[in-house]
């Protein structure tokens, strides 16, 4: 009777068989949930890497356009670059902005400066658990008009040690006309072994090993 039931409560207290289960049960959905969050914004971060050599390329190109007098079509050439990389404007909520000069940044007061934004907002997944609305995933760049000249060597690679990569004694001489290297990476220039080169202007976006080997003829 009562001392049965008591000693029934007494042995259920005590018992431990099932522990694991229920804890399992119970975090399980956390772990879940944080692995699909890790997930998700390890993707963020592919897309935003994906967007800015996008937009990276297309303020190049809208730079180029530029030099080349076609000021009217800085818009154009850039969405037509931006659509290359598979961001078309108007499209899945894709915007590309140009702004001459830009709107924010070192440069405002630079009338040859091109700023081009390109943005694509993304739904979300796991992250919808923690807030509402889409995520803005978006890359922006600044290139330099000036009086470059026309790009004749132009490397659009976004990243990447020695995308223009000179090695050896060669000189090379661009006549009338310019190098532009799109690498962000430290090294996006290489000339080693003594080469040199020579143009109306070289822009790179990342950093030049060898720099003393190059002679811009303008700016």
């Amino acid at each position: 009777s009562f001392a049965s039931a008591r000693n029934l409560l007494v042995r259920f207290r005590r018992d431990q068989s099932g522990n694991y289960a229920i804890i399992l049960a119970l975090t399980l959905p956390m772990l879940v949930g944080t692995v699909g969050f890790g997930t998700e914004v390890g993707l963020w971060y592919k897309k935003h890497r994906n967007v800015q050599g996008a937009a990276d390329s297309s303020a190049i190109s809208a730079a180029v356009a530029y030099v080349n007098g076609q000021v009217k079509q800085l818009n154009v050439e850039a969405e037509a670059v931006s659509a290359s990389f598979g961001y078309v404007a108007g499209t899945n909520g894709v915007t590309v902005t140009v702004n001459r000069p830009p709107k924010s940044g070192a440069y405002m007061a630079t009338p040859t400066a091109i700023e081009v934004i390109v943005q694509e907002p993304q739904q979300r997944l796991f992250s919808a658990l923690f807030g509402s609305g889409q995520v803005p995933i978006a890359g922006r760049s600044v290139a330099l008009g000036g009086s470059g000249g026309p790009g004749c060597v132009l490397s659009l690679r976004p990243t990447g040690k020695s995308a223009i990569n000179s090695v050896g004694t060669t000189s090379i001489n661009l006549k009338a006309c310019s190098l532009y290297d799109n690498s962000s990476d430290a090294t996006a220039l290489n000339l080693s072994g003594g080469g040199t080169i020579t143009a109306m202007s070289v822009g790179v976006v990342g950093g030049i090993s060898g720099e003393a080997n190059i002679t811009a003829e303008k700016g």
